[in-house]
């Protein structure tokens, strides 16, 4: 399991990378992934499409270990710029949180203070950008049991690869349903937060939009799906996968 050892023995990352690329469903994906990776804190995030250039939307689609304050915190903040983000994208490659305090692009008092306040909330841990097909970008930050100084220098780049293997599986499941079942890029959205178990106000928050208009995409995907509640439409978006992947 990611996490345990100070890096990722070759025979295990090949077992990882075809348990990520054969899951059939999201909910099959979730489940590996919550028994590949071993972290005390986590978040997954989407983030505007390739070529947006404030990254300032957070969709928080995951979160593991968070401390109710902070996130409360990235609920209200979440639409503020993040230069720590937007240096992480810039330089299309992993860090360690505690790296970012040495980044000249991030000295500023603001900044500093932000990374600072991030390493004693949360602690030290890998801040990993990825890049997705259909122009789905998404961050990850994963903090583990152990002290980053447990970990041997390449542990770094094996977990980037296996989150970034992660994060295109969903990518790949999420744009078969999309296309399979008709929905809109909206309504698709909207899909994959109820499969997060997000409510109609948190899914509002999430994409900016008000409670009505989503309850107004909500009540569309049932018509789509032939269904009535929200647990239904989840266990149907499964299964619709599985169906498209068994082909």
């Amino acid at each position: 399991m990611i996490g345990l050892n100070p890096n990722i023995s070759h025979r295990d990352y090949l077992e990882i990378i075809e348990a990520i690329s054969t899951s059939e469903s999201i909910e099959d994906l979730i489940s590996r992934g919550n028994k590949l990776v071993s972290v005390k804190y986590g978040l997954y995030h989407h983030i505007p499409a390739f070529g947006a250039q404030n990254y300032s939307r957070l969709n928080r689609f995951w979160t593991k270990g968070l401390d109710p304050a902070v996130q409360d915190y990235l609920e209200t903040k979440s639409g503020r710029p993040d230069p720590a983000l937007q240096y992480i994208f810039d330089q299309a490659r992993p860090y360690w949180m505690t790296d970012l305090l040495a980044a000249e692009e991030l000295s500023g008092g603001r900044d500093q203070h932000r990374i600072k306040l991030a390493l004693k909330n949360i602690g030290d841990g890998l801040l990993v950008p990825l890049f997705g097909p259909f122009q789905k970008q998404g961050y990850i930050y994963v903090g583990f049991e152990k002290p980053r100084e447990f970990f041997d220098t390449v542990f770094l780049w094996q977990a980037h690869a296996i989150l970034q293997a992660l994060h295109v599986r969903y990518c790949i499941l999420v744009e078969a349903l999309k296309t399979n079942i008709q929905l809109t890029n909206r309504e698709s959205e909207v899909l994959e937060l109820i499969t997060f178990g997000k409510t109609n106000p948190e899914i509002g928050i999430i994409l900016g939009i008000s409670t009505s208009t989503v309850a107004g995409h909500v009540k569309r995907i049932f018509l789509k799906f032939d269904v009535t509640d929200r647990v239904s439409v989840a266990l149907r978006a499964q299964g619709q996968i599985r169906k498209i992947f068994s082909r």
